[in-house]
């Protein structure tokens, strides 16, 4: 995956973690009137536990990518690169 869709791809992984987030506060929601069981509140949780694994995971792949542009291009290591949007 090229180094701009790795931003892109982190980017997405974070707003499905806040979705993921909201999610669970609607089933925890639920649950405390009674409309669902428990069970669903665990199951949110679960997807909730992955979507932030998964925000983590995407990260730590978009500073790899960051790193070996770096190593390629003979630049330091900590060089911040900012992707440029496609025109």
């Amino acid at each position: 995956m090229p180094a701009r869709s790795r931003g892109a791809f982190a980017a997405q992984q974070r707003d499905i973690a806040a979705l993921a987030h909201r999610l669970h506060d609607i089933a925890q929601a639920r649950f405390d009137t009674g409309d669902i069981p428990q069970l669903e509140v665990l199951q949110a949780e679960l997807e909730m536990s992955r979507a932030d694994a998964d925000v983590e995971v995407a990260q730590q792949e978009q500073r790899v990518a960051g790193s070996k542009l770096s190593a390629m291009l003979n630049e330091p290591a900590d060089t911040d690169w900012e992707p440029v949007p496609v025109l």
